[in-house]
């Protein structure tokens, strides 16, 4: 799965440049740009693709330390939605909501980054027929509460059981590209913090995944 996900962008990458090394002398500044954002697109997806695999790789034997930091949680949520919605080619709006009572949390950056972007990933890749997805991230009383949702193909019953092992893709996904590893690391990423993962859906009425971490905020540090 990991080997057919790797060559796809890679085909895509092949093709571009050959397209940019023929035409480039006679194409429209314009079009050179959008072959060069296609060419970043692809890049950041193996990056993404790569990041999954090692990650797996690492829990399975049990590599993965924690390694917290003083993050602005706002700020890092954002740039996320950000960096993300642009990365769908606006197929999907984020609607996104951030309260907190503590800008800066004390917590693993990566692990955190690994649970929003894996969730929100499949979110948008899951509900291709809708054109939104929502997360509300709170933080109150030293608990980090993660919410996404979206609106699109659901769960099947009988995949729930097995839907965060490793390479576990749901009986509906069909021809929606992905290796299946996406869910499993939340979840590891979710215990090593402490945290808990909780799931709701229905067939064709969307998917909603919530995550609960304790949390240390930064006037904790050294307590």
């Amino acid at each position: 799965m990991a080997s057919h996900e790797f060559r796809t962008p890679l085909t895509t990458i092949q093709f571009t440049s050959d397209f940019i090394r023929k035409f480039y002398k006679t194409s429209e500044k314009s079009r050179l740009e959008e072959k060069f954002d296609k060419i970043t697109r692809q890049v950041k997806n193996m990056t993404y693709l790569l990041d999954d695999v090692l990650t797996i790789g690492k829990s399975q034997a049990g590599a993965i330390k924690l390694s917290p930091n003083l993050i602005d949680i706002a700020k890092f949520c954002n740039d996320i939605f950000n960096e993300l919605e642009a990365g769908s080619n606006d197929s999907h709006k984020i609607l996104s909501s951030v309260i907190v009572e503590s800008d800066t949390l004390y917590l693993d950056e990566k692990l955190l980054r690994n649970i929003l972007v894996n969730l929100l990933t499949n979110a948008v890749k899951f509900s291709p027929e809708a054109d939104k997805i929502k997360v509300d991230v709170t933080v109150r009383l030293r608990v980090l509460s993660i919410i996404v949702q979206d609106w699109g193909n659901g769960i099947d019953q009988t995949d729930k059981d097995k839907l965060f092992e490793a390479f576990h893709r749901g009986s509906n996904v069909g021809t929606i590209e992905g290796t299946g590893l996406g869910l499993s690391i939340v979840k590891k990423a979710v215990e090593i913090l402490g945290g808990r993962i909780e799931l709701e859906s229905q067939l064709n009425r969307g998917t909603t995944f919530k995550v609960s971490i304790p949390v240390k905020y930064e006037k904790d540090i050294g307590d």
